[in-house]
Parts: structure tokens; C-alpha cells; sequence
């Protein structure tokens, strides 16, 4: 449904002279484009029987990869084994990587040796793997549920939204997604 949606957009733009939603919004405002995005976790599993729904699959992903990003359809793909897919998929065409600590072989696909990272912690490629474009970062983390930390998550959330609310902070290293 995902790539008939892609297929339908691309049709809509060409027949109003344009390449991309964004243009075609500026010569008609008056249609609604939402932008789709398409999580899958644990997307590996497409491919575990190497039959035709994992050929189906990995010919969806690259198509909206490839195709269906200028017409506001993306895509997350999220694997703690991301490896195992990468003889289906065409690993090369996916400009932002990010990986938290993960295996040698997975490690990778980010162009990385090795990533043993503190929990938190990640590296962020936004120029499809050049090593030279790692960067590392921090993200928000909360240890998990303990008898001293019963509800830790929801608490821990509590305390950000008070933080909000009362105060103006800067964002520092953030990385802004378009």
C-alpha cells in the first residue's frame, strides 16, 4: 500500500510538471500530502526465509529508499542485527545511519570496526557510512525498572516535562532530521 501511495504521488506530481512534493504543495496548497513515515523494527526478519515475500520486501524498502523520499514517504529501519539483511537490501543507498552499541559485523554497516558505546551513547552518519562522517553523540537514557526505581521511565518523564515547562534550554549537539 506503502509503494501505491509512492506510485499515486509520483503520478500527481509529474502531471502538475513538478519532481517532488514540496514543490507541488507550493502550486497547490489546497492539497493535503501528509508525510508518511514507515517504522520497522526488527526488519531483518523480512528476510530470514530468503523467499519471495523477502524479495517483495527488500524491492519495497529500496523503492521507498530510492524513489519515495521526494514525495514525503520515509522510512526507519531498526535492527539490533541488521547484518543478516544486508544481502538483500543495498545498504549503500541509505544516507542516515545511526547505530547505538552493537556487534563487529553490524558496527559495519556505519563503517565502523568496532562500536562499544556507554548506553546513551551513538554515532550518527548522515553521508551513507563515510567513515569520516561519524560523529558521536548522546541521547536521552534511563536505566531500566529496579526496586529503587519503580515507574522509572514515567518519572523520569515527569521531571523532563516539569524541566520544560519552567525552563528555556538550548539544545546542544542535537541533530535536526528533515
Amino acid at each position: 500500500e506503502i509503494c501505491q501511495e509512492g506510485d499515486r504521488r509520483e503520478k500527481l506530481c509529474r502531471e502538475n510538471g513538478v519532481d517532488n512534493v514540496e514543490a507541488l504543495r507550493k502550486i497547490n496548497d489546497q492539497l493535503n500530502i501528509p508525510r508518511i513515515l514507515v517504522i520497522i523494527d526488527e526488519f531483518q526478519k523480512l528476510f530470514e526465509y530468503r523467499d519471495d515475500i523477502s524479495k517483495q520486501s527488500a524491492k519495497d524498502i529500496e523503492d521507498i529508499i530510492r524513489r519515495f523520499r521526494k514525495y514525503s514517504i520515509n522510512i526507519i529501519l531498526s535492527s539490533q542485527m541488521a547484518y543478516d539483511a544486508t544481502q538483500y537490501l543495498k545498504v549503500d543507498q541509505i544516507g542516515v545511519r545511526i547505530a547505538f552499541s552493537c556487534e563487529n559485523r553490524d558496527a559495519r554497516l556505519v563503517s565502523m570496526d568496532y562500536l562499544n558505546l556507554n548506553n546513551g551513547c551513538f554515532v550518527y552518519n548522515g553521508k551513507t557510512g563515510d567513515p569520516k562522517y561519524n560523529q558521536t553523540a548522546n541521547t536521552f537514557y534511563i536505566e531500566g525498572v529496579s526496586k529503587d526505581n519503580i515507574g522509572g521511565v514515567a518519572k523520569a518523564m515527569n521531571v523532563i516535562n516539569c524541566a520544560a515547562e519552567t525552563h528555556s534550554f538550548e539544545p546542544k549537539n542535537a541533530f535536526i532530521f528533515r
